[in-house]
């Protein structure tokens, strides 16, 4: 999670990786040893791997700061008037924020992105709006010259959890590295 990684980058023996859109990919990697471990929303429940919960993750909405309708507050009305940025992922065969927004309604969507970075970039320079983790959007809320607001409808906190293959439950290092991250996550 994009999230995540900003804390982490100051792990020096960890190399990361952006995760693929699709779940399914992200956990044949951790399968086939490409990645060692995963910092995502993923809970797989295959005996193989292990989940380790880190932190829970609040939803927001967010628009460029001198966005020409929404300007310190933003109702439900608003939200729905507005056009939207979607940021495209696939968690339990489901895109989008759809996996936890099953109380929003219909949306105009007018761009689909893949990374959370490219939604704060889209919404800094257009009039559209979008969905974004809190801790991202205040860590570039004033760089890019976005608005934060608390999400217009009501939404589940997403549960930002560790996972790994159960191979590397005793291994020291894998071990130190995953202390290391909560230490710094939790």
């Amino acid at each position: 999670m994009e999230t995540a990684l900003q804390q982490l980058g100051s792990l020096s023996r960890v190399t990361f990786h952006e995760p693929p859109i699709e779940e399914v990919l992200l956990l044949e990697h951790l399968r086939t040893q490409k990645v060692d471990l995963i910092i995502d929303s993923v809970f797989p429940e295959e005996h193989a791997f292990i989940v380790e919960h880190l932190y829970d993750e609040e939803v927001v909405a967010v628009c460029r700061m001198d966005h020409p309708r929404i300007n310190g507050s933003l109702s439900q009305q608003q939200f729905y008037s507005e056009s939207h940025v979607l940021y495209q992922m696939t968690r339990k065969n489901i895109s989008g924020l759809k996996f936890k927004a099953d109380r929003v309604k219909k949306r105009n969507i007018k761009m689909e992105v893949s990374s959370l970075a490219n939604v704060l970039l889209t919404v800094a320079k257009t009039d559209y709006i979008s969905a974004c983790s809190r801790t991202l959007a205040e860590n570039w809320a004033d760089i890019l010259k976005i608005q934060v607001f608390k999400y217009p409808v009501e939404l589940p906190r997403i549960p930002i959890n560790m996972v790994y293959h159960r191979r590397f439950l005793n291994d020291p290092v894998h071990k130190q590295v995953r202390e290391e991250i909560k230490s710094i996550l939790s």
